[in-house]
């Protein structure tokens, strides 16, 4: 019975023994876990610091990038600055009239002119002096964007006492003898914000001349200043029942955008749209409910053109930052930044079949991308002024090109060939299209032109004069029509066949840019200044 007892006290200490040393293992064994956990959690928190150091690199990166492609946008305005007064120089040469009744004398003694204009802190000093007389010239300092009550009340102090008339009107005149008339605020405010530090020149104070009965202009020979509203040419006889003409249908209105909107398009099947605005946003709409489905963002500056691929699944946007980008209609994903051009690039069209993008640019090409690839596969050179508007014909294997040389060419995109040139235009051409059946080509201008084409023969079809530049044009309903718009702030659709206006529709407050149609759902879009795109049911034909 003894000898028992100790067996069964020496079993229990051997359980104790183990419990003990399973109790030790398991805590080394927590241990172990705990600081492998740790360890995890370390690493963890390194990850997030170092990619938040390349997060903070990118941002970094993409700040020196906005400011550097704002600096170069800002050189580019100045330029076109430039460009624009000279052009407007152009054009008050054209139409200088007569100075009349001028100034007999002045009261101070004549002082040695001098040529230059003077900058001075952002300001502009000029020298005024009166036509046909030796009278002193004056120095007048004023702000580069001064108005012009503020310049001629500068005019008046310095010559105080002088006889100076009620009505006179202020000119530039440049080393040339070519002048500036500065007549209004905005040719002012042109001159002033644009006048090269150094300019030689002279500004003159005449009298006004009496007005006389305005001479029909010739449209082909005078080209618009741009930013401003057009004379409208002497108009045909398709215009002098407008209120009377059938209006387009208004169904809905997409306002999202906040500011002007350049291009819009349809999808293949009529119930998506999508549009390109100057506040750098590609909206993806349904057409049915105007619901913005996608905001695609990435661009840095004005999104100048859109387009969906003819099966749906993209769209493609055009920037003057010099890019154009594929994104995913779907789930609004970029898929690629396609960089090439080295200005503005106004225009982007998918061929047929959407294995191509044709892009066209102010750097005077066009340049066609693979789709798939996003690889450059051709350049085409042979404009020798900005490229602002591309399209393909049905099948897909030619391109159509309308550029500010007032040239439109033709080429076979797949191997670089300029297949024709057809010249007829007198200004900048905006817009070109074939039709459907690849028979013709439809061309809209700056100087109020519309232009259909025989492709087959290479020759001009029919020429049209509308009421204000044209922006965009296209052939619809089978070709059985074409629509245009401009700066009228409407849209008009012509029958193909006698040419005759067929409907009239006055649809927005601004600026008409463009417009596009869907032959399955019989709707159209405009797209306008006034930061709306609209979707309308045409009206029915006369």
């Amino acid at each position: 019975m003894i000898f028992r007892i100790e067996e069964s006290t020496d079993a229990s200490d051997g359980k104790a023994a183990r419990r003990e040393q399973e109790e030790q293992e398991r805590r080394e064994k927590e241990e172990r876990e705990r600081k492998e956990r740790e360890r995890l959690l370390e690493k963890q928190i390194q990850l997030e610091r170092e990619k938040e150091k390349e997060r903070e690199r990118e941002r970094e990166e993409e700040r020196r990038h906005d400011e550097e492609m704002a600096r170069l946008r800002k050189e580019r305005e100045e330029r076109e600055k430039e460009k624009e007064l000279e052009e407007y120089r152009a054009l008050k040469k054209r139409e200088q009239q007569e100075v009349m009744n001028i100034i007999n004398s002045v009261c101070e003694a004549p002082e040695k002119p001098e040529k230059k204009s003077v900058v001075v802190s952002g300001n502009v000093q000029i020298k005024i002096g009166f036509e046909g007389t030796e009278g002193a010239q004056k120095m007048v300092l004023l702000p580069r964007k001064s108005s012009r009550e503020e310049l001629m009340s500068e005019i008046k102090k310095k010559y105080k006492g002088e006889r100076i008339p009620e009505e006179f009107i202020v000119s530039f005149e440049d080393e040339d003898g070519d002048r500036i008339e500065i007549d209004d605020t905005e040719t002012l405010h042109m001159y002033l914000a644009g006048i090269p530090e150094g300019k030689k020149g002279k500004v003159i104070v005449s009298k006004k001349p009496e007005e006389k009965p305005d001479k029909p202009e010739n449209p082909a020979s005078l080209e618009p200043p741009p930013s401003s509203e057009v004379s409208n040419p002497k108009l045909g006889s398709e215009y002098d029942n407008v209120a009377n003409l059938p209006k387009a249908e208004l169904i809905r209105t997409m306002s999202d955008h906040n500011s002007a909107v350049y291009c819009c398009s349809f999808n293949a099947t009529g119930d998506q749209c999508c549009s390109s605005s100057r506040d750098r946003i590609i909206k993806i709409w349904t057409t049915s409910t105007a619901k913005i489905q996608h905001s695609l963002k990435g661009h840095s500056g004005l999104v100048l053109s859109c387009d969906f691929a003819d099966k749906g699944h993209l769209v493609a946007s055009a920037s003057d930052d010099r890019t154009a980008k594929i994104w995913q209609a779907a789930h609004g994903k970029k898929l690629v930044t396609l960089k090439s051009h080295t200005d503005k690039v106004y225009c982007c069209r998918f061929n047929s079949g959407s294995t191509h993008l044709a892009t066209s640019s102010c750097d005077k090409t066009v340049r066609l991308w693979n789709v798939d690839t996003g690889k450059l596969t051709n350049t085409l050179q042979k404009h020798t002024l900005a490229v602002f508007s591309c399209a393909f014909n049905t099948e897909g294997n030619i391109l159509a090109t309308a550029s500010d040389d007032k040239t439109i060419k033709i080429w076979d995109w797949r191997n670089g060939t300029e297949i024709a040139t057809l010249e007829g235009h007198t200004s900048t051409i905006w817009s070109v299209g074939f039709s459907k059946d690849g028979s013709q080509l439809i061309t809209g201008s700056m100087l109020n032109e519309i232009k259909i084409w025989d492709f087959n023969k290479r020759a001009l079809v029919k020429s049209i004069t509308a009421k204000q530049p044209v922006h965009s044009v296209s052939f619809i309903k089978n070709d059985k029509y074409f629509m245009t718009c401009g700066r009228d702030y409407a849209f008009s659709v012509w029958n193909s066949s006698d040419y005759s206006l067929q409907s009239y529709t006055v649809g927005h407050t601004n600026i008409v840019y463009h417009t596009t149609y869907h032959e399955g759902t019989d709707r159209l879009l405009s797209a306008s200044l006034d930061s709306h795109v609209k979707l309308w049911k045409p009206a029915e034909s006369k």
